[in-house]
């Protein structure tokens, strides 16, 4: 390219002002390359006028840069261009017989050869009777093109040979053999196919043993569950270790459902072995107490037990039913009715408590839910804020965020803050003051989020401005509940 350089360098030494800059781009647009003049900002290292070649930088993987110094001061002509091609091939054989017919015809020859010593590449002048060339090829250059043909012992995309008119003699200039630039060979775009292979191949070979070992300790995993397999693996060399799998889940989702079934036929038959003696002993005792004059105080208490453990077997078994119901019926619910039916029956309970409803709801609101499940929701929450609070307890109701928020605050000692996340557990209950004077089983609060979960609610615990406890439940709003609330609130 330091040839290509060279003419452009003469060429636009040649020009002055608006000539210079229209010499520019016309040669840019011939060359379809980058041409400017820019600023020198380091000393020129190449003391050579004729092959005045400061240096090459790859930009990026094809973008090359040529400079070349001008007879200004500081000025230099700046080439870019993206490897040698056949149009910059054309475009210096154009810029090259227009230079060298610049000079008198008796000086052609010599200006020729010397400008030949900076090229890279070989150039002559031939006679085309020592060259070969097809009567198309000949036609071609009768017209005055510039032919290329491809050199026949390297191959197409290897190297070129340029012919063009030399004037109006019947020689011509031939430039070549240039050799292409190969961005990519096709021994190495071979070589790194061939090693890109190999490292798939081996990073799927890595990832599929990974798996495969995953998968057995999750074979492992399920045989513990289900050791005692119902159906018969019949494994082959065929079978993989995802059909084996597939086998055990199999195998452990009928013993999973077997555990279940076995489970509710115990809680039905909990539901009448204990119940029933439990009814009878309260009847007998009751009638033992009719007919006494003195009522004993063990026997009063001896009923009071059997109150007791008649209510914990009741919240056992509803909290177990709730734990194996995946689906429950819903319908619409009036839920300012619920919640005022509740709350008037805590009022003659606890006649000495403030309990107040603040509602935000629209008129007629309809809550899609399932009403002996939401009672007992209501039941368990208000009944545990009623037994906390000293003074006051408070039901809210407001649509927020497309859900129907239920908040419910007493003024009680509120909640320990390190205990809060397991409050929810069947059986927990809480240390500390709030749980000092009031018994219960563990489950009021378990049963509460069982409830919620069936509804697809949610429900958290926190303590409110007033010291005491704050449940709050958030239940989703069909979309059409939303539109029939909006229409109400007009």
């Amino acid at each position: 390219m330091s040839g290509t350089a060279y003419l452009l360098k003469a060429g636009v030494n040649r020009q002055e002002g608006e000539n210079q800059q229209r010499w520019l781009t016309l040669s840019a647009s011939l060359l379809n390359a980058g041409l400017s003049i820019r600023n020198l900002k380091k000393p020129f290292q190449n003391p050579d006028e004729k092959n005045a070649f400061i240096y090459k930088e790859e930009l990026n993987s094809e973008l090359f840069v040529l400079q070349q110094k001008l007879n200004k001061a500081n000025k230099i002509l700046e080439f870019k261009f993206e490897g040698f091609t056949e149009q910059i091939a054309t475009a210096t054989a154009f810029l090259l017989l227009n230079e060298i017919g610049r000079y008198d015809v008796s000086k052609r020859q010599s200006a020729f050869d010397d400008i030949s010593q900076i090229f890279s590449y070989p150039i002559y002048r031939r006679s085309r009777q020592d060259l070969v060339l097809d009567s198309r090829q000949l036609e071609r250059l009768d017209r005055g093109e510039t032919i290329i043909e491809w050199d026949k012992h390297y191959g197409r995309g290897l190297s070129i040979n340029v012919y063009a008119p030399w004037g109006s003699t019947s020689d011509l200039l031939h430039m070549g053999s240039i050799d292409f630039f190969e961005p990519y060979p096709f021994h190495i775009v071979v070589s790194v196919f061939i090693f890109a292979l190999i490292l798939i191949a081996l990073s799927v070979f890595v990832i599929i043993k990974h798996l495969t070992g995953k998968l057995y300790q999750l074979h492992d995993k399920v045989d513990a569950i289900s050791p005692n397999n119902t159906l018969e693996i019949e494994q082959s060399a065929d079978t993989s270790a995802l059909d084996l799998l597939t086998l055990k889940v199999h195998n452990m989702a009928e013993r999973i459902k077997s555990l279940l079934d076995e489970k509710a036929y115990m809680i039905r038959a909990v539901s009448h072995d204990l119940r029933t003696p439990i009814a009878k002993m309260q009847f007998r005792l009751e009638m033992l107490l009719a007919d006494l004059d003195e009522k004993h105080p063990a026997l009063l208490g001896c009923n009071k037990d059997l109150d007791q453990l008649s209510t914990l077997i009741d919240e056992l078994l509803t909290y177990e039913k709730l734990t194996l119901q995946l689906r429950i019926n819903i319908y619409a619910i009036d839920i300012m009715e619920l919640v005022t039916e509740q709350l008037q029956n805590y009022k003659l309970l606890y006649p000495k408590l403030t309990i107040a409803v603040i509602s935000k709801l629209p008129k007629n609101f309809i809550l899609e839910g399932n009403e002996p499940l939401l009672n007992r929701l209501l039941d368990n929450l208000v009944n545990n804020g009623a037994r906390y609070a000293d003074s006051k307890l408070t039901l809210t109701l407001i649509i927020e965020d497309k859900h129907l928020k239920l908040q419910i605050d007493d003024d009680g000692n509120g909640l320990d803050n390190k205990t809060i996340s397991k409050l929810f557990s069947p059986f927990y209950r809480a240390e500390g003051s709030r749980n000092s004077k009031n018994g219960g089983y563990g489950l009021g609060l378990a049963i509460v989020k069982q409830v919620a979960m069936q509804h697809k609610a949610s429900i958290t615990a926190c303590n409110n401005e007033l010291g005491g406890a704050r449940f709050t439940l958030l239940f989703p709003l069909k979309l059409t509940a939303l539109i029939e609330s909006e229409k109400s609130c007009l």
